[in-house]
């Protein structure tokens, strides 16, 4: 069997690149809800959810007391036929056959925190599962919400 070798500087200088964009938190937009309401995204969000439909997209969402130091809790993808619809699914209404952070959202709200979300559009498309592995995988340790992917620590070990 023939080994295949990526040229993994390469492949992991951009995955920094989209690490340092992800987590930069002049990149995150805060989420609109009235009175800590989640059935009232739709309402408010209509922009940020016409810039995320078609495309392919790794989004984090975060969390703060204060609506200005957001911590990130979760690293998602979504693909160009799905983004909008995901996002949906984890800040105001979801299916209840989805993975969606819907429960964590409401639990914040309930305690009224704030809502953030960065978002980078990713081509090409196939690339965005294996950025999010990369990520989730190197950042586990503040990522609250991932249970999939998690590097095993002290800290998450059951």
């Amino acid at each position: 069997m023939q080994k295949i070798y990526f040229d993994y500087k390469s492949i992991e200088a951009i995955f920094e690149q989209a690490e340092e964009a992800l987590f930069d938190k002049s990149n995150v937009l805060p989420i609109t809800y009235t009175n800590f309401d989640c059935t009232t995204f739709d309402k408010y969000n209509k922009d940020l959810l016409g810039k995320i439909s078609g495309n392919s997209i790794v989004y984090c969402i975060w969390t703060s007391k204060d609506a200005v130091d957001y911590n990130p809790k979760y690293i998602g993808h979504a693909g160009k036929n799905i983004s909008r619809q995901r996002i949906r699914n984890h800040l105001t209404k979801k299916d209840s056959a989805t993975g969606a952070q819907l429960e964590n959202i409401k639990n914040q709200l309930l305690n009224n925190n704030s809502i953030g979300l960065s978002y980078l559009i990713i081509e090409p498309a196939y690339m965005r599962k294996a950025l999010e592995d990369w990520l989730i995988d190197k950042n586990s340790f503040k990522l609250d919400w991932n249970n999939i992917g998690k590097r095993r620590t002290a800290h998450n070990i059951v």
